[in-house]
């Protein structure tokens, strides 16, 4: 029985990876997890997160107690100049403080998908807060500004105004009133 073909990593990666020339990521076209990192399987049977082989092949052996941060923010990237090893504290950190308003044009997707997270700090007319504090400002529910965000661009997110909430016939009638003789 001949031995099966076992293709070499980085062959693998090339081969299953796209260059984004917008954003300079190398984005994983093959299989991806529910968390979003691509997914790379060898010969055993052994899967690994793609971006950590491509971390290995390019810059060695990841150090002990540290994980791989995507400074792009990007989870399906594989680009080694895009990834470094950090602590999970750094890496936590970092996640929470992203402000990803600086390359709007860029990263209008991922910006959109990041003001969704709890303490994304978002930047408007050149001032600086978290969601909540914009949302106060503006007098809007956080939650409702964090969907803005996510699915408008940031001017549109910011401006629109509030449009006022249809009150629905249950809740007339738990205030005492109800429906008319003519509607029964």
């Amino acid at each position: 029985m001949p031995a099966p073909y076992r293709e070499p990593l980085a062959d693998k990666i090339q081969r299953l990876s796209k260059l984004d020339p917008e954003t300079g990521c190398i984005n994983w076209c093959g299989t991806v997890g529910k968390a979003g990192y691509g997914y790379l399987s060898t010969v055993g049977r052994m899967n690994y997160r793609a971006h950590r082989v491509s971390y290995e092949l390019a810059k060695g052996k990841i150090p002990d107690g540290l994980q791989i941060d995507h400074l792009c923010r990007n989870r399906r990237c594989v680009n080694p100049e895009h990834l470094e090893a950090v602590t999970a504290g750094e890496n936590t950190r970092r996640s929470r403080l992203f402000v990803s308003v600086h390359t709007p044009e860029i990263n209008e997707k991922r910006r959109r998908a990041m003001v969704a997270k709890t303490g994304v700090l978002v930047t408007f007319n050149g001032e600086t807060m978290h969601v909540r504090a914009w949302a106060q400002r503006l007098g809007i529910g956080h939650a409702t500004l964090s969907a803005r965000l996510h699915r408008w661009p940031i001017e549109r997110a910011m401006t629109a105004p509030v449009r006022p909430r249809r009150k629905s016939p249950h809740r007339l009638r738990s205030r005492g009133f109800q429906k008319s003789d003519e509607l029964k």
